[in-house]
């Protein structure tokens, strides 16, 4: 398992690197072009596909990374069992919330299929859109990750 989850690290950051560098690329040429004249219609939607993955796909990492913001007022105060009990609290509150991002995705990814980029019309607005529920996918497996891993951690 643990193979599957370095796997999908090292694609996500990858894939995510490959979309960030698309991004400013694209933005970059379109500034330089639109300031001789010949701006590229498209540049601001690709630009938005391709942030539009980097940012549901980061911020998996972020989370798998344990580098996400955290509040933390009380949980210090906890003994050992109580700050595991905290912990798989939260993380079963994650999985929930990624649940519903994930349902909550699909169901804006088949509204949105049948849309067409303004300026790429042969191109579905839908792949965009797939960035939310692969990203909530990706949390999900990574939530479950750290719930199996705070259950099978042995109390300090």
């Amino acid at each position: 398992m643990k193979k599957v989850f370095n796997f999908i690290d090292k694609f996500e950051k990858v894939f995510i690197s490959i979309c960030l560098a698309a991004c400013v690329v694209t933005l970059f040429v379109n500034a330089l072009l639109r300031h001789l004249g010949y701006p590229l219609r498209f540049a601001n939607d690709l630009a938005l596909a391709f942030f539009s993955y980097t940012t549901f796909l980061g911020v998996d990492l972020a989370y798998r990374n344990n580098k996400l913001a955290t509040v933390e007022l009380f949980s210090h105060l906890l003994s050992p069992r109580g700050k595991k009990i905290h912990q798989i609290a939260v993380l079963v509150l994650n999985l929930g919330l990624f649940i519903l991002m994930a349902y909550l995705g699909i169901q804006l990814l088949q509204r949105s299929w049948k849309r067409p980029i303004p300026s790429l019309p042969n191109i579905s607005y839908g792949w965009v859109m797939m960035s939310v529920p692969i990203g909530a996918f990706l949390m999900i497996l990574t939530s479950l990750e750290k719930i199996y891993s705070v259950l099978t951690r042995k109390e300090d």
